[in-house]
């Protein structure tokens, strides 16, 4: 360990992203009682995949925007920036509980687990890289030579997240197809009824590929 002194501003940071970790590790323990009402995944998928990309659009640009570089700013300007990093992470969270406590259609509950398991992912991604920043926090010099990055003297170091798209967005892509062919060739129920959910189906797929396109 290093005997320097930790510049302010790292100080700071360390005591705040201390206690989003904690927070974070705190809810995802957290399990939400179940709803009676049994949901259209379908409907939940296109309420949920929107807004986790937006959320965690927003949770990155804010470590760009604010974290790129870190430098002197005021203690203000980064705790600051954590309670915008801190709203929009518990946006993430808030969805997570909302999509864990409903109860699907038994004929929906893969795509429900996709959903979650997407959720489960994406929290995971987040909370590594806290994990991964907390560790630089605590000894800077170490982390600076961990990364093989190059100090120039002016405490810059990049704290960027770059997150990748779950795995199981493509696998709820591919549900998606399935329970559409499934419905169209299920001849029983009303044919406007049909193309009506194959529509949805298909709009959520565009949105699964253009959250993936842009995620993080």
């Amino acid at each position: 360990m290093t005997t320097e002194p930790i510049p302010p501003p790292l100080v700071v940071l360390r005591e705040e992203f201390q206690l989003m970790s904690e927070c974070l590790n705190s809810r995802m323990g957290v399990i939400p009682p179940k709803s009676d009402l049994e949901v259209d995944v379908l409907d939940l998928s296109g309420e949920h995949v929107k807004k986790l990309s937006d959320h965690v659009h927003s949770f990155c640009e804010q470590i760009a925007q604010g974290l790129g570089t870190i430098t002197y700013e005021s203690d203000d300007h980064f705790r600051l920036i954590v309670s915008r990093l801190n709203k929009e992470l518990n946006g993430i969270l808030d969805g997570y509980y909302d999509v864990l406590s409903t109860t699907p259609h038994p004929d929906d509950f893969e795509g429900w687990k996709l959903l979650v398991g997407i959720y489960e992912d994406t929290l995971r991604q987040i909370r590594d890289w806290l994990s991964d920043v907390l560790e630089f926090l605590k000894d800077p010099i170490a982390g600076v030579e961990k990364r093989h990055s190059q100090a120039d003297g002016n405490g810059h170091v990049n704290l960027l997240l770059e997150m990748r798209a779950p795995k199981q967005m493509h696998d709820l892509i591919a549900w998606l197809e399935r329970i559409g062919e499934e419905i169209l060739m299920d001849i029983e129920d009303d044919r406007k009824q049909n193309r009506q959910r194959v529509g949805r189906a298909e709009l959520i797929m565009g949105l699964l590929i253009a959250a993936m396109t842009g995620w993080g």
